[in-house]
């Protein structure tokens, strides 16, 4: 019996014992991050160099945030950045900040440079980022977390007819088609350290589903059989015949996680559940399944990357890391997808790194032990906002 004691006690460190402690851990993670202010809440993207009110952090947080029953939150915020819309055409910002963004990102990566004030009103836009390039997503993000908000508490009482917003937020894009789908600039979208000039998946594929959804809220009127032709074509110009999966960009055979992971988590994408299920397996005959969260494969060519994140020794920012978002995106695919012995492995991959860590970070090593990312220059975000929202939405995704 002594003998069968030791035995048992010496498997402790193997037996998941502390289900429940991680969920706890991304919890706090995500909600370190809300900012109270005197203009109400508000999520901030990270605590250091990330510690703005960035649309895009915000936008890709808002599904995790109503979970959280923070709807208040997702509110106020999203109503910010709408009424800080550049009045020529539209445009949402970027970013709220009291300080400008390269002045809290850098002392953020290098805090001996000094500190910045804390975040709080007012609020200052900014529309372009350090490229002078604008982002091409921010309105449809904005309007996608319009549109999740408003069928999750059915709330339409904003401080604007959302209608006209609709309208507006969409008639942005009318000058940016080519061959017809949305064209973006060189380091236009959250893949920000590659040029991605053209045409990309991911955007247009956010432009169907705000489409879509709009129009079954009856907050836009489109022909429906527009829509989807529209979807067809996106389908086919962007498959990848040796992989079955979408490529990132148009003219280039870099298969990225983000899209592909997206469209499989939108059941209204798929004609039918055995193209899905096809598909899904494609996905995970893919590199992503050996390792989880990385952003794209194969990598970019150097002359896609951003000079500066060469210089920070980020040259594989968006392919070779691994994405908090990401891997709980992943996991949220395969428990949608009914594949239970991948969600377990995916999940047990975020309890080592999230109980070792004691919080969520923005991006890791893709090696056996998922280190985070650190080098002499930059430290990955943490806590991370979009990350802690995705884990949090898969990891309380078991058993319901």
């Amino acid at each position: 019996m002594k003998k069968l004691f030791f035995i048992i006690l010496s498997l402790i460190p193997f037996l998941n014992l502390s289900w429940g402690q991680e969920i706890d851990i991304v919890e706090r993670s995500f909600n370190s991050n809300i900012v109270e202010t005197v203009e109400g809440p508000f999520l901030r993207a990270g605590a250091h160099q990330f510690s703005g009110l960035w649309v895009r952090d915000f936008c890709y947080s808002i599904e995790g945030l109503l979970n959280l029953g923070r709807e208040d939150v997702v509110k106020n915020q999203l109503i910010a950045f709408i009424q800080n819309r550049r009045p020529s055409d539209n445009l949402i910002p970027r970013l709220l900040d009291n300080v400008p963004s390269a002045r809290r990102v850098l002392r953020g990566m290098f805090p001996w440079l000094g500190k910045v004030p804390p975040l709080e009103p007012p609020f200052q836009a900014e529309y372009t980022g350090e490229h002078k390039t604008i982002a091409i997503d921010s309105n449809i993000l904005i309007l996608r977390g319009l549109l999740l908000y408003i069928e999750k508490t059915d709330d339409k009482d904003f401080p604007f007819s959302l209608e006209q917003i609709f309208t507006e937020l969409l008639a942005f894009y009318d000058n940016k088609f080519e061959s017809g789908f949305i064209v973006q600039e060189a380091f236009g979208d959250w893949q920000d350290s590659v040029k991605r000039t053209g045409i990309t998946f991911l955007t247009n594929f956010h432009y169907w589903w705000v489409l879509k959804k709009a129009t079954q809220l009856n907050l836009i009127h489109r022909d429906p059989s527009e829509i989807y032709a529209f979807k067809k074509r996106l389908q086919t110009l962007f498959q990848d015949k040796d992989s079955g999966l979408y490529k990132t960009h148009k003219n280039i055979n870099v298969i990225s996680l983000d899209g592909n992971a997206l469209a499989l988590n939108e059941i209204d994408f798929w004609d039918s559940s055995a193209k899905r299920q096809e598909f899904y397996q494609a996905f995970k005959r893919s590199l992503f399944h050996q390792y989880p969260g990385m952003a794209s494969y194969p990598d970019y060519p150097r002359s896609w990357r951003s000079l500066n994140v060469k210089m920070a020794g980020l040259s594989h920012y968006h392919d070779r890391l691994a994405w908090s978002w990401l891997i709980g995106l992943q996991g949220i695919v395969a428990l949608k997808m009914g594949d239970l012995a991948e969600a377990n492995r995916i999940k047990n991959l975020i309890q080592k790194i999230v109980q070792r860590d004691g919080l969520v970070t923005e991006v890791y090593k893709t090696h056996k032990d998922y280190k985070l990312f650190r080098n002499l220059v930059y430290k990955s975000e943490s806590p991370f906002s979009w990350g802690s929202s995705y884990v949090f939405l898969f990891l309380n995704s078991f058993g319901n």
